[in-house]
């Protein structure tokens, strides 16, 4: 790991020590405090009189938070992994980078490390805005562990991406818009493909084997790979009594298309996407890696 330090260091102080740092985050807070201001003036107007408005407001405004935090993370994190290695390139700094005493695995964990450290700042900049919900009641510090949990992962996954579209890139806006494009893609593709699953089943009598533990793993990592359905299930799941890291699959469970034979518990939807986000990272990190390696690059 103290090979890779230099790398990490260097990179930390370019993106730390420059104005994009301070305008980045300042303008993720300001965001975020606009949507969450607007949103407390007009619910406060219309539940104000109920005796249960608190624990109302402080769910909803927890979930809104959350909610624009995951989008402004997908869409900051790969502009700030997309330029890393290809912009190397473009300054023809990259041979130099190479033929350093750093393995092309080091260089990109390196920047990935660099980029997540960043990445952690803008994360954990929200917990003051998200103590505002406390003060309304209704949330609870399981429902804090799953917003934190889907973030890191979005953060984590997202950050892979771009670091990959980088490592292939021959420009850095050429990285950035394969970056967002795969993104998008990803964010729509998902619930587009549950949806036409959904309408192809409804009415109709289904096979058993839909119900078989593989065909039910299969389908519950499709729909918590993406960020935003795995944490309405997981918030679901614990305001219905459930546990914060498992989940039994019963019959009627978004989890299963069919009635499962037997029991099975899954890892909770927050738990699945951050597991399926750091095998996602680990394939894209050494896809990466390989792109880097001289033998690989004069194919």
């Amino acid at each position: 790991m103290s090979e890779i330090n230099p790398l990490v260091q260097r990179e930390l102080r370019s993106r730390m020590r420059g104005p994009r740092a301070y305008v980045v985050i300042t303008g993720f807070l300001a965001v975020i405090s606009l949507v969450v201001l607007l949103l407390y003036v007009a619910t406060i107007g219309v539940s104000g009189s109920e005796a249960n408005a608190g624990p109302e407001i402080g769910k909803l405004l927890f979930l809104v938070i959350t909610s624009v935090a995951l989008v402004l993370v997908a869409l900051i994190t790969p502009v700030f992994t997309a330029g890393s290695i290809v912009g190397e390139r473009e300054r023809q700094t990259l041979d130099l980078l190479i033929t350093s005493l750093l393995g092309s695995g080091q260089i990109v964990l390196g920047k990935l490390v660099a980029a997540l450290a960043f990445i952690a700042v803008l994360i954990l900049s929200i917990a003051p805005i998200i103590s505002v919900s406390f003060m309304f009641g209704g949330v609870t510090p399981a429902d804090i562990v799953v917003a934190f949990g889907c973030l890191t992962a979005t953060g984590l996954f997202y950050a892979a991406i771009g670091l990959f579209w980088s490592s292939i890139a021959r420009s850095s806006i050429t990285a950035t818009t394969l970056s967002l494009g795969t993104i998008v893609m990803l964010l729509l593709g998902v619930p587009f493909i549950g949806v036409i699953i959904g309408i192809v089943v409804t009415g109709r009598e289904l096979p058993v084997w839909l119900g078989h533990p593989v065909a039910i793993t299969v389908w519950a990592m499709l729909i918590d790979s993406h960020p935003f359905i795995a944490l309405l299930l997981s918030l679901e799941h614990l305001a219905n009594g459930g546990d914060l890291w498992l989940q039994p699959v019963t019959s009627g469970s978004p989890l299963a298309l069919s009635e499962p034979i037997g029991a099975m518990t899954l890892p909770s939807p927050w738990l699945m996407n951050l597991l399926l986000s750091l095998g996602g990272t680990a394939l894209l990190v050494r896809a990466s890696a390989r792109a880097l390696r001289p033998t690989e690059r004069r194919r």
